[in-house]
């Protein structure tokens, strides 16, 4: 996705998952440069700032919306639903809340969950879930659509990092959500595509990237905020 404008935003795969803002601070330095020789070297204009942090600001606000889209509002980049969470349905029972003894619970997470599925239990005896909806709810998740979200380390996973001076990308720093990440667009474009949601090959659907709307914000947000580092340049 490119805009011509001062700040253009593309995704890029490579060690970890980004969605990666590029702009044209290259070429506004050397304009900068080229105008600082014509009007006689070291006289002006100054020593040409560092614009990382307007452009970081602009990816913040970017990002936020775009986790609010993807773990509030379960939609993809194109604003689509990631659907619902299916399998085999069955009630909870006392003897079945899904929490095993090998699962990986600290004994004080497995009574709160255990007390956490007891109450939906007892609120509504006709209701039947899936294994993975009877661990959502044990951890206090909401089970009416995908949003991609248990215990948050995803979520967190996906921040701002400063390049250099001319580049700051959102990314998902860590390793192994970024492939949490792969496999969840993988999963959902095979469902989306009536294949098997493991082994499918089909498109992945567009989930960790930023959406038009996003784009155009952080492209707002950006271009105004290098606009104001330059206005102050040429003050000084």
């Amino acid at each position: 996705m490119k805009a011509n404008h001062s700040v253009e935003t593309l995704i890029c795969k490579d060690k970890y998952k980004q969605m990666q803002l590029k702009s044209n601070i290259p070429e506004i330095i050397e304009k900068l440069e080229r105008v600082k020789t014509v009007l006689g070297g070291n006289g002006a204009p100054p020593t040409i700032p560092d614009f990382s942090d307007a452009m970081l600001s602009a990816l913040n606000a970017g990002m936020g919306k775009m986790k609010f889209r993807i773990f509030n509002k379960g939609l993809d980049a194109n604003n689509n639903s990631l659907g619902d969470y299916t399998g085999n349905k069955t009630r909870l029972t006392k003897r079945k809340f899904s929490i095993a003894a090998e699962d990986e619970f600290e004994e004080k997470d497995r009574k709160k969950a255990r007390r956490n599925l007891n109450r939906i239990r007892k609120s509504s005896l006709d209701e039947t879930y899936t294994e993975y909806e009877k661990y959502r709810l044990s951890r206090g998740r909401q089970v009416e659509y995908k949003d991609l979200e248990v215990e948050g380390s995803l979520r967190r996973s996906i921040e701002t990092v400063k390049v250099d001076n001319s580049k700051v990308v959102i990314a998902i720093t860590n390793e192994e959500t970024a492939k949490i990440a792969g496999y969840q667009e993988q999963q959902i474009g095979n469902i989306r595509a009536g294949q098997n949601a493991r082994t499918g090959n089909a498109a992945p659907a567009r989930i960790f990237e930023v959406s038009e709307s996003e784009c155009e914000q952080i492209k707002a947000e950006g271009n105004a905020a290098i606009s104001q580092v330059i206005k102050k340049l040429f003050e000084q």
